[in-house]
């Protein structure tokens, strides 16, 4: 029986420098959906509480976000692109590298497929990928 790719959902979180400005969350978020050659129809909307941050764009494809929490231990990252059709995460997880001054701790790729399909499941990157 075939089964369908419907898309990637991709998960990178890690320890970052400092928390980022509105303009630079927002510039993130655009450019990773211009990496996945998406298109946003809603945002980004940017929220801050505190040394807390979230940073969503609703895409034609899903959706794309970025929460920060600074705590006492540092700064921490997550981002999250869902999509309903495939993409390249190398570049994204680049782009993140370079502009947060992230290092990756966990890196995640689910492959969507039909609900029937074994090979629906998570992989775990190496970090260094």
């Amino acid at each position: 029986m075939t089964r369908y790719l419907y898309g990637l959902h991709m998960m990178l979180d890690g320890p970052i420098d400092v928390v980022p400005s509105q303009e630079v969350a927002e510039s993130i978020i655009s450019e990773a959906v211009d990496l996945a050659q998406m298109q946003i129809i809603k945002g980004p909307v940017y929220y801050q509480t505190g040394p807390h941050i979230s940073c969503i764009a609703i895409l034609a494809e899903s959706h794309c976000l970025l929460h920060v929490m600074a705590h006492t231990g540092g700064i921490y990252c997550f981002f999250d692109l869902y999509s309903c059709r495939r993409f390249q995460p190398a570049p994204i997880v680049s782009m993140l590298r370079e502009r947060l001054h992230m290092t990756p701790r966990d890196y995640r790729l689910l492959r969507r497929t039909d609900a029937q399909d074994a090979n629906a499941t998570l992989w775990r990157v190496p970090v260094g990928v």
